[in-house]
Formats: C-alpha cells, structure tokens, sequence
C-alpha cells in the first residue's frame, strides 16, 4: 500500500515521532510550514490513501497524501536529519 519506500517513510516517523516543525514542499509547486504530528492510511475522498498529518501555525489540522509529498526541510533544531527528497 506504501507509495513510499521504507527509507523515506522512516523519516515521516522520525518527524512525527519528535513533531519536527517542517516545511514541506508539495508536487504540485506549493509548500507549507507545519508541525509532523502522524502518519498512516486514511480515507480522502472514499479512497483509501497514505497520509502524513500536520499541524499548521493556525492550528489547523491537514492531511497530506505521501504521494503528493516531494520534499521536507526540518526547521526544528537539533533534528536527527535536515532534508528528505521523496
């Protein structure tokens, strides 16, 4: 089911595991800064999908398809790593 490959999925559970603010950048040319809060499979839009949720600065609670996802920089200090590409 995974989109991703063991190596980059290890580093979304690093992330939320330690709730590294990030920025992460999007396929689709956006980007958003927020804090790694979960990873797993969710349903969006009656499908099933794998999903990383974050918190944004609003507090704003957001699912992001793992497929979607092409980039994280850390922005947390003192983080096991600083940049992932997907």
């Amino acid at each position: 089911m995974s989109v991703l490959n063991c190596d980059a999925y290890d580093y979304l559970e690093i992330a939320c595991l330690y709730g590294y603010e990030l920025e992460i950048q999007l396929k689709n040319g956006h980007s958003l800064n927020a804090k790694a809060t979960n990873v797993g499979v969710v349903v969006v839009n009656g499908e099933k999908q794998e999903c990383l949720l974050v918190v944004q600065s609003d507090q704003a609670q957001r699912w992001l398809p793992t497929k979607e996802l092409l980039s994280l920089r850390v922005l947390t200090q003192k983080a096991k790593f600083e940049f992932v590409r997907f």
